[in-house]
């Protein structure tokens, strides 16, 4: 298992200046491997998955349009939402959030926030799950 000092010494397949991090209650976790997976249900709507150093994962579903770069607010889509922990962040659960995701060449962009406990901020490869 990679360590986050592997990571910060390129000692990873890691590019230097990939930004890694998820922050829930205060804590920041390395974020080992990210992927995107556009075969869900409906066809329309995608899902990063962002596996963690410490085995778990981190969730963010939003409709295909929403790959545009732009932060786009819980309130925009039932679709688009976060989850962590057994944990959904959406607007239906009562929270507030935006989600900002690209995809070009090769790197995937995240950035993520439910305003309250969650903030994701990633910058770097990706696997695409067809």
């Amino acid at each position: 298992t990679m360590t986050k000092t592997d990571m910060v010494q390129g000692e990873s397949s890691w590019e230097a200046g990939d930004v890694i991090t998820v922050v829930y209650d205060g804590k920041a976790y390395a974020i080992k491997e990210a992927y995107l997976n556009t075969m869900s249900s409906p066809e329309s709507v995608y899902n990063v998955i962002l596996n963690l150093e410490d085995g778990r994962a981190l969730n963010i579903s939003l409709p295909s349009t929403f790959l545009d770069g732009n932060a786009h607010g819980f309130s925009q889509s039932p679709y688009l939402y976060m989850e962590f922990e057994d944990r959904t962040y959406s607007k239906a659960e009562g929270y507030s959030g935006t989600v900002t995701v690209s995809v070009e060449n090769g790197t995937m962009k995240v950035e993520a926030t439910n305003y309250d406990n969650l903030e994701v901020t990633y910058e770097g490869p990706f696997t695409e799950v067809l």
